[in-house]
C-alpha cells in the first residue's frame, strides 16, 4: 500500500511539472515560469478605515495620533498557457514585503520592514486583470514609525509582491522602488538586489512578520468581495492542490 501512494505521488509531480515544463516551452514570449502572472501595477497609499453601518452597534474612531492606513495595491494578469481554454491556478501563495524608512531612539536611519502572505484557492488563467491588496494598521505606523516627519509617500524605500504555486514556483513579481511601480528590465533589477537585502536580518532593521495584513483581516474585508479572488486559511502545505488544472 505504501509503495502505491509513493508510486501515485510521483505520478502527480510529474504531471504537474510537465505541465509548467510545456507551457513554458511552447510560449515563445515568455521568459520563465515566473511570467505566468504578469504584474501590471503596484502603488503605495494612504486610506482613511471604511466605515460600515450596523444596528445597535456604534462606531468608534481610532485613538490613534495618525489613524489612515497603508494600502498596497497590486494589478496582475493570470495568463492562459497555450493550448488550454479553461485552466485555473491553484493554492496561489501573494507574498509582500514592504520597507519604511524610519529612526531608532537616538535619530539614526532604521528600516522597518513588514511581511505579509494571502492565500488565494483558486484563480483563474483568464489573461484579465486581478487586484490583490496588502494593508499596514494606524496602529502599527504608530508604533514603529518613529520620525518625526508626517506620513507621506516618501516614507516607503521599496515593496515587493511575489505569487508562488505549489511547490514554492515562482509565478511571477513586481517591484516599487524610488517612489514608483517599475516597469524597465534594467530598473528591475535594482529594484530586485535592493530588496533582496531585506529577506536578511540586520542590525538597524525591525522586522515585523505578519505586519502586512491580508484584506480578509481588515475593514476592507467585504468590499468588492465578489470581485476579489478567493481566500482561504486554515489548511496546511500538505493539502495542496495540483497548480494548473486543465
Amino acid at each position: 500500500m505504501k509503495i502505491k501512494i509513493v508510486a501515485a505521488f510521483l505520478l502527480a509531480v510529474f504531471i504537474v511539472s510537465g505541465s509548467f515544463a510545456k507551457d513554458s516551452s511552447t510560449r515563445s514570449s515568455k521568459k520563465s515560469d515566473s511570467d505566468f502572472f504578469e504584474i501590471t501595477g503596484l502603488s503605495l497609499g494612504f486610506s482613511s478605515t471604511p466605515l460600515g453601518r450596523y444596528d445597535n452597534i456604534s462606531n468608534n474612531n481610532s485613538s490613534g495620533v495618525r489613524n489612515r492606513w497603508v494600502v498596497m495595491d497590486c494589478a496582475f494578469k493570470p495568463l492562459k498557457p497555450n493550448g488550454s481554454n479553461n485552466a485555473w491556478f491553484d493554492d496561489v501563495s501573494m507574498e509582500g514585503i514592504l520597507v519604511i524608512g524610519s529612526e531608532d531612539a537616538n535619530g539614526q536611519r532604521q528600516y522597518i520592514v513588514l511581511n505579509g502572505r494571502t492565500r488565494f484557492f483558486t484563480i483563474p488563467a483568464d489573461g484579465k486583470v486581478h487586484l490583490g491588496m496588502f494593508f499596514v494598521p494606524p496602529r502599527l505606523l504608530d508604533r514603529y514609525y518613529v520620525a518625526t516627519k508626517a506620513y507621506s509617500l516618501k516614507m516607503f524605500i521599496g515593496a515587493r509582491i511575489s505569487f508562488y504555486g505549489p511547490g514554492r514556483v515562482l509565478l511571477g513579481e513586481g517591484f516599487w522602488y524610488n517612489g514608483k511601480f517599475v516597469k524597465k528590465d534594467n530598473e528591475r533589477i535594482k529594484a530586485k538586489n535592493f530588496m533582496a537585502q531585506f529577506d536578511k536580518k540586520f542590525r538597524d532593521v525591525v522586522q515585523l512578520r505578519g505586519g502586512l495584513f491580508s484584506k480578509e483581516k481588515t475593514p476592507w474585508a467585504h468590499i468588492n468581495y465578489d470581485s476579489y479572488d478567493l481566500i482561504y486559511e486554515e489548511i496546511t502545505d500538505g493539502e495542496a492542490t495540483q497548480g494548473i488544472v486543465k
